[in-house]
């Protein structure tokens, strides 16, 4: 029961971090994207982020390099429509610096921004199969972003098995070619 309590609690804890975030950028006018650069590379330049990181660092017991990463995930659910995995449900043993988060994090918000596109006009598409294959097309970005297949499969109204089993066909006709 104790650990159920914590879970919710460290959960609150993440959301308002997240709200700290937006509402600092809002008052701003600091994009997300200006504002986790900066944050990872110094927090002292923004007294008022420091202040936040500062007080939900020891609330979450996190690292410098986890808020970056929090906020990086914000900058993923703003962007995404809520498609991208949502900060709460995130394993805490996970790693804080996948890929889409390095440096190359504005090129993969880009990409992932035109795969979002084709997930969106998926209902446009009269041909399930073309439609699908504008999904596998985009699949690589979108796990790299940590997109979870099960809210993908939601989303298109596709099984979980049927998404995976499609992508891996759809990679190996992509390795023949």
């Amino acid at each position: 029961m104790a650990a159920i309590e914590s879970e919710v609690w460290q959960q609150k804890a993440e959301r308002q971090f997240i709200d700290f975030i937006y509402m600092f950028s809002d008052k701003t006018g600091m994009s997300l994207r200006t504002l986790a650069k900066l944050v990872h590379v110094d927090p002292s330049y923004f007294p008022k982020v420091k202040a936040g990181i500062i007080h939900y660092s020891s609330d979450l017991d996190s690292s410098l390099s986890r808020v970056h990463w929090m906020l990086n995930l914000a900058i993923w659910e703003r962007i995404s429509g809520g498609l991208f995995i949502n900060p709460l449900r995130i394993d805490p043993d996970m790693s804080l610096e996948p890929s889409c988060l390095k440096e190359s994090l504005s090129d993969n918000l880009e990409e992932a921004t035109n795969a979002l596109k084709k997930l969106r006009a998926y209902q446009k598409y009269p041909d399930r199969d073309a439609a699908l294959k504008t999904i596998y097309e985009s699949m690589d970005v979108l796990m790299e972003g940590n997109v979870l297949i099960g809210v993908l499969s939601e989303k298109i109204g596709v099984s979980r098995s049927e998404l995976i089993e499609g992508y891996k066909k759809h990679k190996r006709d992509e390795h023949r070619r």
